[in-house]
Parts: structure tokens; sequence; C-alpha cells
């Protein structure tokens, strides 16, 4: 089975803006595993613009796109070199794939695209894509890695799409103190209405909206989406054999 995970911002980046090496540790462990049992995993990481604020000392996300593109510049190298030394214990080669929404949308580089990412599952290594937000501009970019993680589902014809977050999934109201929602057969107007509350820490880009956009696509594809706790441990594990944790989206083909 071919398995996309997204790990978002809040989950890769601590209080202080750092990057939490023990939870992409405990992710690549997670990974480890099922990737033994036979399963390819893609990873669609957040965090080059949340590491190179905690890098050079920016407590607060920027509006300004030259801003944000020089984070994004500092921080992606901290990001890959993390993820080198984590998957590196287990002898696990990496591969950064920077991509933009172009690449997607032109026949010509979207089979590249393709070609390149299956031709490193047959290698037994890890792919980790981010969107290129260095050089990205509106015109070109995703603007979230929810959608790319959905796209690149759809490019190389994977099972499921598991969007890592710091919450437990999509719930009817406020996280935590509403009712958690398990199963959606059919996205609805309601449920589009629960994914309103934005993520309140300054970091992120993608909140509960981006990840029930991607959900849609995801599964107008045939391919199951599920929305989990990236702090729970061997939640990927837990998912990829078809434990009911967090909030599943069931295809509609």
């Amino acid at each position: 089975m071919k398995i996309v995970v997204k790990i978002g911002t809040n989950l890769l980046t601590q209080n202080n803006g750092s990057v939490n090496k023990k939870l992409i540790g405990a992710i690549a462990r997670d990974i480890v595993s099922i990737m033994k049992k036979g399963h390819s995993v893609i990873i669609v990481t957040s965090g080059a613009i949340g590491a190179g604020m905690g890098r050079v000392g920016i407590a607060k996300r920027p509006s300004v796109l030259k801003e944000k593109q020089a984070l994004a510049a500092i921080g992606q190298p901290i990001l890959m070199s993390i993820y080198e030394r984590v998957f590196l214990k287990y002898k696990i080669p990496v591969a950064q794939v920077l991509v933009t929404k172009r690449d997607f949308d032109e026949r010509h580089t979207l089979t590249n695209a393709r070609n390149t990412l299956l031709e490193l599952m047959a290698m037994k290594a890890v792919a980790i894509i981010n969107e290129n937000d260095t050089v990205a501009v509106e015109e070109i970019n995703f603007g979230d890695n929810d959608t790319l993680a959905a796209n690149v589902c759809v490019c190389v014809g994977a099972s499921l799409l598991l969007l890592l977050t710091d919450v437990d999934g999509l719930y009817k109201g406020v996280p935590g103190e509403s009712e958690l929602i398990c199963s959606v057969n059919k996205i609805t107007r309601e449920h589009e209405s629960y994914a309103s509350i934005k993520s309140s820490s300054g970091k992120g880009t993608g909140g509960m909206s981006t990840k029930i956009k991607a959900a849609k696509i995801a599964i107008a594809s045939g391919i199951k989406t599920v929305i989990a706790n990236g702090r729970i441990k061997g939640i990927i594990s837990k998912v990829a054999l078809g434990e009911k944790i967090g909030t599943h989206f069931e295809c509609l083909t």
C-alpha cells in the first residue's frame, strides 16, 4: 500500500519555534515499522518557514512574501538535515523533493514527478516533499501542504492520505470541547462549517478548512483520507492497520 503522510507545522515546531526533533524521530520509527511490512510511504512536510523563524528568532509568522520566502530558504535545510539524521539510523535514504503547483498542472512535469516518486519508492527511499516556498508565487503555489499532499496521492496512486495535526480530528466545534466526528461518508457544507476554526499559533496555514479540501480531492479519486493526532504513538501504523482513530473520510468510488 502506498501511503502519503502530511505533517503539519504545529506538530513539527515547538513553542519557541525550534523543530520538534523528538516527534520527527517517533514518526520515522513508525514509518520504518510499516515499511518493513511492505508499505511505501511519502512524507509531505510543513515546517520550513517555522524552522526559519526559530533560527532567526521571529515569533510571529510574517505576511510579506519576500520575508516568508527568505525564512523558507533558511528553514528548509534545517528541516531536511533532521529528517536525514533520523532515517539514517535505520539505513533508509531520504530524498528532498520541492515542487510548485505548476509541476502538477502540466502533463510532462506531472509525468516526470510521478516517475521519480515511484522510483524512489522502488529504491525503499522516503521522499520528503514540500512546496518550494522560496520561489513560488501566488500563480504557481498550492498555498497549503494539505492540498499538495492530496495531489501527491493522486499522482502516485496512493491508497491512503493521512493528515497529521495537533488535534484528534474534525470536531463539531472547538477541538477538545465538542464532539469528535469519527466517520464521514459524504462531505457536506455542515462539515465545512465545522472546519472554519483556524489555527491560533501563527505558524501554520492549514487549519481544518484545507484538510477538508484535501479530503475532497483524495476521496474523489478513491483515496481514503484520515485526519489524526500526530502525537499519538504509532499513529501511522494504527491507521494503516485499519484502527478507527481520528476522522475517517470514506471513498466516493
